[in-house]
């Protein structure tokens, strides 16, 4: 069995050129980037001394592919803050840099860090009501007692990220007419 996997042609583990490089464009880093914090995973890190990306390359596509989300919703890794979790995170310093610096000049990472929260939030508010089933079709060893969160605690922790950006921008970024689960 292969839940959840597949195979990528000729593709190397992400290195810091490909990053440093522009290879990934900035919507696509703002994207993995929200939503790695959004379901808590702390396992891309990247830096030009080295880091664990657990991200892999597609050289002849230029693709992308997220790999590795064995931290993901692990209680203690609950970060304070999208701009404490990305001072690790691969793609945290090209778009936050850091708080102060970004209030300096938001209007070069809004438009990407916005879009992907509405991206990100449209997608949860729709697709919700699909964790239990989600939950229950997973493998009866990842689900038990040994990941140390529930299904509740799983759902709690998605439902963070309306609450979590309307204090962050001021403003909820629940579409209109998005269905209440």
């Amino acid at each position: 069995m292969a839940f959840g996997s597949r195979q990528v042609e000729s593709a190397v583990e992400l290195r810091w050129k490909e990053v440093e490089g522009g290879h990934i464009a900035v919507d696509l880093r703002a994207r993995v980037l929200l939503f790695d914090w959004w379901v808590n995973n702390p396992d891309h890190i990247l830096s030009s001394t080295g880091g664990n990306p657990n991200l892999l390359w597609a050289t002849a596509e230029q693709q992308l592919h997220l790999i590795d989300h064995n931290l993901a919703f692990s209680p203690n890794m609950m970060s304070a803050s999208l701009f404490d979790f990305a001072t690790e995170h691969v793609f945290g310093a090209d778009l936050l840099v850091d708080e102060a610096r970004f209030w300096e000049e938001p209007e070069s990472k809004l438009g990407p860090l916005t879009n992907a929260t509405i991206e990100l939030d449209t997608f949860w508010q729709q697709n919700r009501r699909e964790l239990p089933r989600i939950w229950n079709d997973l493998p009866e060893e990842w689900t038990e007692a040994t990941l140390g969160f529930t299904l509740e605690e799983v759902q709690q922790q998605l439902d963070r990220i309306n609450m979590q950006f309307e204090d962050f921008w001021g403003t909820s970024t629940t579409t209109e007419g998005a269905e209440e689960g």
